[in-house]
């Protein structure tokens, strides 16, 4: 297998190095003659490597299904990690190896420190990716670090709905990414005793979720009115000041 996935690596680096360059000049800088061949060269090299991380991540979906078939569990595929860092060195906007990689190597080999330095690099590349984001806040709260927690889900909260009017226009279907990270950031508030932030994060849950009974049981348990805030109230919450 392992073979098998080398000689395809090979394959087509070598195929991309040959038929790349004249396809993309022919293709995208028919206009660009004044440009240096250099400025060319590193161009289509670019593109190069966003091809090759993506033809590795598609061999790494095969491997990891053909392991599935030959009874080895998810959890032992530590050789895919090696694949995973392939992937983002060629191409650092390559968010979802990231996410994956980092979460393996949190949860499953409980390699804590790699996997956060990972994601974190992960975000460094990639700052407006709101699942990285989100699976900071997910796996801070599994390490009970809950000021991390709620810092990065609210941060994923704002890229998922950065506008509070279309968020209220969204179908249900459509919120539930916000709503995931507005439960990791309401959990990450109670549990460091922030009394004010978790009811305002409770509100907002009703808000979207008007007859969600953990929200309404959380707030009757925090001597709180079990209630959401209006839209009118949301918004003007929501306002720059």
């Amino acid at each position: 297998m392992r073979r098998g996935l080398i000689a395809v690596v090979a394959g087509v680096i070598i195929a991309a190095n040959l038929a790349l360059l004249p396809w993309n000049e022919a293709l995208f800088h028919a206009g660009d003659r004044d440009k240096t061949a250099v400025g060319v060269l590193l161009e289509a090299l670019g593109e190069v490597r966003t091809f090759m991380a993506q033809s590795i991540w598609f061999n790494i979906d095969i491997y990891h299904h053909e392991m599935e078939a030959e009874g080895i569990n998810w959890k032992d595929e530590r050789d895919l990690m090696s694949m995973y860092r392939m992937v983002t060195t060629l191409d650092p906007r390559f968010a979802e190896a990231y996410d994956v990689a980092s979460f393996q190597l949190v949860q499953n080999f409980h390699r804590v420190d790699e996997g956060l330095a990972y994601l974190d690099e992960g975000l460094q590349n990639n700052p407006t990716n709101a699942q990285l984001w989100f699976n900071k806040a997910f796996l801070m709260y599994a390490l009970k670090r809950y000021p991390e927690c709620a810092e990065a889900a609210a941060r994923a909260m704002g890229l998922y709905a950065p506008d509070p009017v279309a968020l209220l226009e969204m179908s249900h279907t459509d919120r539930i990414d916000f709503m995931n990270a507005l439960r990791l950031l309401t959990h990450a508030e109670d549990k460091m005793g922030n009394h004010a932030a978790t009811v305002n994060a409770l509100r907002i849950w009703l808000l979207l979720i008007p007859n969600d009974a953990y929200a309404r049981e959380r707030l009757e348990a925090l001597n709180e009115e079990p209630r959401g805030y209006t839209k009118q109230q949301f918004l003007e919450m929501m306002r720059p000041r």
